[in-house]
Order: structure tokens, then sequence, then C-alpha cells
């Protein structure tokens, strides 16, 4: 057999690196089309998480050999689903069933990256390290028949907020194109969940503006004082959030709160409030005029006993927020208290109320 010629040695090894140079640079288009494409699902979607994530999951699937790609988003305690594209027959629901998963016990390579802020590869389940997974975790990876893994952690400001994960059937470890491009998704999920997190923001001060704007129209277009309580009362209950809301009158006199202006509350339940007799010294809205600020109560029923909390209780109400009003040094003669309660407070939301009050 004849040995090739220097000439046709050096052409083959031309060939071959212009092929090796052609794939690279097609590599390099998909990445940059993918991560253009994400960018414009963000833009699309200022508001809306949901769609950037099950576009990362295609995405990451797509790029990574049509394999199971997943997103989660981590609470600062548990780690949830909020996407996954392209799972193995018969394992979407068996996938689903694994979240939420708690980020201080999981050993699931996505939960993994949140906990520890870095990314996971463990290119064969099977010849893992033997504490890489705890017996129940190594199960649930056997049954969906996923044996290459890898976790890519989404950080925001140093924090691990949720995670790319990707699985395929075959061992085998992933490409180091696949890592980058996996991170450049993570990078882009903490844009998008940081811009939705701005866009509701400036949404929840425009709410609380335009509620504002309302109260202080009412204010000025009327002397009726029970109107404009009830307008303030009506606002707070919109922007809490919560189930309803009402304004006890102060008698000061006697020591006592009067049912006012309410809004969201069934018919009998104003009814039974009205014909409560509520001394101050034994409720939340006594303790919130004593302390001169605004009282939050996560759990009602950790309160005391007094008919107005066993009233609430029996009304299905479990959380409340009760805001002082005050004139000069005294509270009001007729308004003592506004409250905004609900089945379940809802975090963050405290502030902008006790704001409005």
């Amino acid at each position: 057999m004849e040995s090739q010629t220097p000439t046709a040695s050096k052409e083959n090894d031309l060939a071959r690196k212009v092929q090796r140079l052609e794939l690279q640079l097609s590599e390099a288009h998909q990445r940059e089309a993918a991560t253009a494409e994400v960018l414009k699902v963000i833009s699309r979607s200022p508001s809306q998480l949901q769609p950037v994530f099950d576009f990362i999951a295609r995405s990451a699937s797509r790029l990574c050999g049509d394999e199971h790609a997943i997103v989660t988003r981590y609470d600062g305690i548990d780690v949830y689903l909020v996407a996954q594209h392209n799972p193995r027959p018969g394992t979407l629901s068996e996938v689903a069933q694994n979240y939420p998963a708690r980020a201080a016990r999981s050993t699931l390579v996505g939960v993994r990256a949140v906990a520890t802020a870095s990314v996971i590869h463990i290119p064969d389940v099977d010849a893992a390290e033997y504490d890489a997974f705890d017996a129940s975790d190594l199960e649930r990876y056997r049954r969906i028949s996923a044996r290459a893994l890898i976790g890519v952690p989404m950080i925001h400001q140093g924090r691990p907020i949720g995670s790319i994960a990707v699985s395929r059937a075959t061992p085998g470890p992933f490409s180091e194109r696949q890592i980058e491009l996996l991170k450049t998704f993570a990078d882009q999920a903490v844009i998008a969940i940081e811009n939705t997190r701005l866009f509701e923001e400036v949404q929840s001060r425009n709410r609380d503006l335009t509620a504002l704007g309302e109260v202080g129209r009412a204010v000025s277009s009327t002397l009726d004082l029970k109107a404009v309580l009830k307008t303030i009362v009506d606002r707070a209950v919109e922007l809490s959030g919560t189930a309803g809301g009402s304004i006890f009158y102060f008698r000061e006199d006697i020591g006592k709160f009067e049912l006012g202006q309410t809004t969201g509350l069934a018919e009998e339940v104003v009814a039974r409030f009205r014909k409560l007799d509520i001394a101050a010294r034994q409720t939340g809205l006594g303790e919130a005029i004593a302390k001169r600020q605004p009282l939050q109560v996560p759990d009602v029923q950790g309160r005391a006993s007094n008919p107005l909390r066993d009233a609430a209780i029996e009304a299905g109400l479990r959380a409340a927020l009760i805001v002082p009003l005050f004139s000069g040094d005294s509270p009001l003669r007729r308004a003592g208290a506004a409250t905004a309660a609900a089945r379940r407070l809802r975090a963050g939301r405290g502030q902008s109320h006790a704001e409005l009050c």
C-alpha cells in the first residue's frame, strides 16, 4: 500500500481543521441564536416568568442533544420545579413528585447546585462517589433512567435563586460547550427574575400612588367622614391583597371599640362584629394604639382569646394587620384603628398597606 504524499497528508489535516472550525462556528451560531431568543422572550414578558422558564428548559434540552431539562426556583428553604422539557417516556409525573425538595437535605443534582451555589456534574450516576446521592435519590434517578447529570445554579448577588439541570439516559460527561451554555442560560434566567421583580415593584408603587390619589380626592370632595374612611379601607384591602378590612371607632369614654366601615366581609360576619363587646385592653386594636405602631398578627389563633379574636377565627380569618389612627397625641375620637384581615396575610404586603392607612 502506498503511503500518502506529504501534500495529501497536509490537505487531509487542513480538511479536518476546516470541519472542526465549521462545527465550532455552527455551535457558536446555535448558542447566539438561543441566547438571543431568550432575551426576546424576556423583553416580551416583563411581568411573566413562566414563558421564560419554559423557553430556557426547551433551549437547554435542544442544545444538549434533546435531553431532559428542568428549571427550578429556590425560596431560601425549598427548591421548586418551575419548568421541564422532553422528559423520558413515562417520567413526567415522577420528576414532578420530587419537588419541592429541601435544599439542606436533598441530593438531587438541581438541588445540590442550589445548596452549594456551584456546578454539579455527574458523568455516570452508577459510578459516582458512594456519598454523591442518598439511597432514595439514587433510586429516583434509576427509575427515570438518568445516568449522566448536570446542574447549574442561578446566582443573583452571590445568592442562589434556582437552577437548570439536564439529565441523559446514557453515561458520559457533558461537553464544556454544553456547560458554558447552561451557565449562560442561568445568567439570563436571573436577568428575567430581576426584571420581573423590578417591574412588579414599579407596578405596585403605581397602584399605591393611584390609591393615595383616590383617598386624597375623597378627602377634598366631601366632609362625610364615613365616606372617606370607606374609601381608605377599600383601597387598603385592594392593595394588601387581603380578604377584607374594617375601621373600628374607639370610644375613649368607655374604653371600647365599635365597628365602623367594612369591605370584603360577609354580611353575617359584619352583623356579628357589630354586636361584640370589644374592650381595648383585650385586643390587638388596643395594643396597636398603646404601642403607636402597626401590629401584624401572622396567626390570629396564637393570640389570647377575646370576643373579636374568637369571632374572626369562626369567620375563617387567620391573620391581621392593625394600623392605629391618631390625631395629634391621641387616637381619633371616632376612628381608632384600621384593620385588614385575611386567611393568610401575604408576605411583603404589610408595609404598603400600613403606609396607605
